[in-house]
This record gives structure tokens, sequence and C-alpha cells, in this order.
């Protein structure tokens, strides 16, 4: 499970990015060098004494801040960042699921209705967001049904691999660049 990632400049009122599900969930998926650090910082967070969360969780922050430039989502998620005139470290990003699915399947109905009643609505509900960025159609999707909170919303297509930005994310990037210029 990823727990989301919020960083430290964050301020309610400010941009949450969401995308589906982590990614990599292939039966025959082979760890990274990434993962290898990072995958124990969340077993470790998922089984720390409350009183340890805190530390835990600003390390996942961290170690999420220096490994995502090398992940294909960075592809699309710095455009996003860059159109909207902030810096990581002023956002939140979630995932609708917080959990990988088997072969890296989209998550079925009831897996993304129950991530968001127990995670992902409780979270956004805290954080307060002004602006919601859907990373992807598929999670653009799980927000457009299960979102009821107030912030403002905006999709940004993802291309298969993050190789290219798609005329819809361009689209899209002017539109969160629009908003920022209101």
């Amino acid at each position: 499970m990823f727990a989301g990632y919020v960083g430290g400049s964050y301020r309610p009122g400010g941009i949450v990015l969401l995308a589906v599900n982590p990614g990599g969930g292939g039966d025959a998926y082979q760890q990274t060098a990434e993962d290898v650090v990072f995958y124990p910082l969340l077993k470790a967070f998922r089984d720390c004494a409350p009183e340890k969360a805190e530390a835990l969780f600003g390390r996942i922050n961290d170690e999420f801040a220096s490994v995502l430039p090398r992940w294909n989502l960075w592809r699309i998620l710095k455009p996003t960042l860059d159109a909207a005139g902030v810096g990581l470290d002023e956002v939140a990003y979630l995932n609708a699921v917080p959990y990988r699915t088997r072969e890296n399947r989209v998550p079925k109905l009831h897996a993304k209705e129950a991530a968001w009643r127990m995670v992902t609505g409780p979270t956004l509900d805290a954080l307060r967001p002004g602006l919601l960025i859907a990373l992807g159609n598929k999670a653009g999707d799980v927000m457009t049904r299960l979102y009821n909170g107030s912030a403002s919303t905006e999709c940004v297509p993802r291309t298969n691999g993050d190789s290219y930005i798609s005329d819809g994310a361009k689209s899209a990037l002017k539109r969160i660049a629009c908003l920022r210029s209101a």
C-alpha cells in the first residue's frame, strides 16, 4: 500500500494529484533499485507503532520525491506541475486505490469504491484541496464517479508508458495554466 505523498509546503486549498493505483503490479514484475529502498519504508510504515508513523511518513515523502523523477509518471506529472506553476513540495499525490493489482490490471469497481470510502475520500477530506487533478483517464473516471468535494477538478490524459504528451493532455495543461492565471 502507498498512502500517498504530501509535500512539506502543501496547504489546504492546494493541488492534489490523483493517479488510479501504483504501477508495476505485473506478476513478473522485477523490483527496481528505487523499490529496494522504497518498499521497506512502506512496510515499516504499515507495521509501525502510532507514535512512529509521522516520522516514517516523512521519510516516505522524502524518498518518493527523490525517486519520482526516475519513474515514467514524471513525464506527465512534471508538465502538470509546470502548468499549475507549483513545485512537487507544494502538492499532495494520492492513488484512488493505494494498492497494486495482479497483472497491473485496472482495479475492479468494488475495490475502487472501498478504497475511496476507507482511504482516498477521508484523505481528500483532510487535505481540503482547491484543485484535484486526475493523472490519466482511469483516475479521472474514478474522480468523476466518486469525488463529491468542493475542489475544482481536471483530468490530464496519459499515454501508454507516458511516452509522449497527447493533444488531450496538452489541452488539459492549458486549462490548468488558465486556472493559475485566473
